[in-house]
């Protein structure tokens, strides 16, 4: 009887906390989102929306993966917890999927980055998809994603899609309703969006253009410095600059002016055909040279080491030596270094100088 007993308080007290522990379990299984991966570990997709095997090892899964909550994107091939991996798995993009609505949708592929473009496509922490060319996010069903491109259902469009083929596509870099600051060296939104508009004669795509260390320059203006051709090229007084390498943006601080052009700064074409560019590092890097020979020319000299102004002289020969190096490191490596270490380079040199 003792032993019944214990039987039926034991499994009183254990029933509670398993219902409790299948209710978590419910509930966890509820908050995950569902991400589908097109094909299996270690498959690409093709443009036949096939999954290939690799004879290679592929590398890890990584989508970009945005969190808004910290205004900047996760470590390479960190998955949120919240995220549920379903593979090998693709959208379906009948109607019955979309809602009840008459549009109709078809699977685009859609390839991770082109070259010298920004990234097609970013996923949210919340597991939508962004796509640079499309106005709506993307439900984590209607998409599946692999290193190398994505599958998407977008919708077809019934009359424009021929006119849409052929508008030229201009780079918008913080996309709508967004316009750049150069204070804060980043994107704002900005409720007012009637400072600028570029007619329905183009296909607005935000993003800046792929440059290395994200590094940009402002290259004139728009209507001023360069006037937009009808295939969204730019023309100047040097010829054309292909949509790739540029993008449009407002900045905050001067809105009343017209729309700047950004470029990569490395291949800012200012510095490429400027040749007092070329004559200032070199012109640096033989001052340091002969102050170099001067100040050991002046260490070879014991007997003046008592001499006031021999100290003197070795201080400033130093000092401007120090100086030169910094101004020729600045010059050498001004398209690579970032704006900061730019900054303190010149801070130093202005104060030993």
């Amino acid at each position: 009887m003792t032993i019944f007993r214990s039987l039926r308080m034991s499994s009183r007290l254990f029933l509670p906390f398993l219902l409790l522990c299948l209710t978590r379990h419910s509930v966890a299984n509820d908050s995950l989102i569902q991400i589908n991966k097109c094909c299996n570990d270690n498959e690409f997709l093709n443009e036949q929306l096939e999954c290939v095997r690799s004879e290679v090892p592929l590398p890890q899964w990584s989508p970009i993966i945005y969190q808004p909550e910290v205004s900047g994107f996760l470590a390479p091939g960190t998955i949120p917890e919240n995220w549920a991996i379903i593979k090998p798995s693709k959208p379906n993009c009948d109607e019955s999927s979309r809602g009840p609505s008459g549009d109709k949708y078809s699977l685009k592929f859609i390839v991770a980055q082109e070259n010298g473009l920004p990234p097609s496509y970013v996923n949210f922490d919340n597991g939508s998809l962004y796509l640079q060319d499309h106005p709506e996010l993307i439900s984590n069903r209607h998409y599946c994603i692999e290193n190398n491109a994505a599958l998407v259902c977008l919708k077809v469009a019934a009359t424009n899609s021929a006119l849409d083929a052929l508008k030229g596509k201009i780079f918008k870099c913080c996309g709508d309703n967004a316009v750049y600051s150069e204070s804060k060296k980043s994107c704002m939104v900005d409720p007012n969006v009637d400072y600028w508009n570029l007619n329905e004669n183009f296909t607005i795509i935000g993003g800046f253009p792929a440059c290395v260390n994200s590094h940009y320059a402002i290259h004139g203006r728009l209507d001023e410095t360069y006037s937009l051709n009808i295939d969204g090229t730019l023309s100047d007084s040097h010829g054309k600059n292909y949509n790739q390498s540029y993008c449009i943006e407002k900045t905050y601080e001067n809105l009343s002016e017209k729309a700047s052009i950004f470029v990569c700064a490395n291949t800012y074409s200012g510095f490429e055909k400027d040749v007092r560019f070329s004559i200032y590092p070199i012109g640096l890097a033989i001052s340091i040279v002969f102050l170099i020979l001067t100040l050991l020319s002046t260490l070879l000299l014991p007997c003046t080491y008592h001499v006031l102004h021999w100290r003197c002289q070795i201080n400033y020969i130093v000092c401007l030596l120090f100086a030169d190096v910094l101004l020729c490191f600045t010059q050498f490596l001004s398209m690579y270094i970032s704006p900061t270490l730019c900054v303190l380079s010149g801070c130093h040199a202005r104060i030993v100088f």
